[in-house]
């Protein structure tokens, strides 16, 4: 397994090196050794894929686990985009396994199902299913998932006010629902969450903003998020806090984002305290293909 892993990351490399800089006169100035970003963090931009040479585009992820000292642990993730920037596909490869997920769309372009397979071990097969539906305004009222190894279902309501804004989602989880509240401010952003989870006591989750409209700080009652923007509105660091018995907060990690030259997402570094020192734990390369 570690002779593919190896073999996965230089010939990806290698692609992507020939292919990002003949493709479309597109410019990255990158190298293999740049380190880089979260995947939950790529949002491609829309604009990126309607030139009418473009049909895909692809990213791919190289997830390194606790940083430089133990580089043999990664994560491999490439994620595809048509021209209309909807996600097709996802695939994610570690030293344990492998999984494929297909995104399918009907002709308004809601996303109405995902699944998801196993490719890697041998024993694989279809690992979950995911359903959605919309109302007539087209907007998300149910997500259904139902997972095979063990078999159960997960699933999501989804209730609006009167402004079409999401007024409660109630997430029925192995038989474990939560209810939660969302409330706004006159611009419609969601400023507080009340969550009631079944058979304990609810709890808040605050949120704030700056003058732009863009999130600063997600307040929970055990962590606090604080985000970090530069002049463009792109985030370049987020903050992560612990809530002491007495109240205070103790930073325990934080990220930083560098992006390219044409606003993508390039690299990511997230830092933990270890023996009152910040060290990177964990680091993750992106790469963008165009075709």
């Amino acid at each position: 397994m570690k002779i593919l892993i190896s073999n996965i990351y230089i010939v990806l490399s290698l692609f992507l090196y020939s292919s990002c800089k003949s493709q479309n006169n597109i410019e990255f100035n990158f190298n293999t050794n740049d380190s880089i970003v979260r995947i939950d963090s790529i949002i491609p931009v829309k604009a990126l894929t309607q030139d009418s040479l473009i049909k895909t585009l692809k990213v791919h992820t190289i997830k390194i686990i606790d940083g430089y000292k133990n580089s043999n642990l990664k994560n491999f993730t490439t994620l595809v985009y048509d021209k209309d920037g909807k996600l097709v596909e996802r695939e994610q490869v570690n030293q344990q396994l492998a999984e494929k997920t297909t995104f399918i769309y009907n002709n308004k372009n809601l996303l109405i199902g995902e699944s998801t397979i196993e490719t890697m071990p041998k024993h694989s097969g279809l690992e979950s299913t995911v359903e959605y539906e919309y109302n007539s305004n087209n907007r998300l009222l149910r997500k259904k998932t139902v997972y095979n190894n063990p078999q159960s279902i997960t699933e999501k309501i989804y209730k609006y006010n009167k402004l079409g804004l999401l007024d409660t989602l109630i997430d029925e989880f192995m038989g474990n629902p939560v209810k939660i509240i969302y409330e706004y401010n006159s611009i419609g952003l969601c400023i507080k969450e009340t969550k009631k989870p079944l058979n304990e006591p609810a709890f808040e989750v605050e949120h704030i903003y700056n003058i732009n409209g863009w999130e600063t700080e997600k307040i929970t009652p055990r962590q606090n998020f604080k985000k970090e923007y530069n002049n463009k509105g792109q985030k370049i660091k987020m903050h992560y806090s612990t809530r002491l018995l007495d109240g205070e907060l103790q930073e325990s990690s934080f990220d930083e984002y560098k992006y390219y030259k044409n606003g993508l997402l390039r690299e990511s570094l997230t830092n933990e305290k270890k023996d009152d020192k910040w060290e990177i734990n964990e680091i993750q390369k992106c790469y963008y293909t165009f075709y």
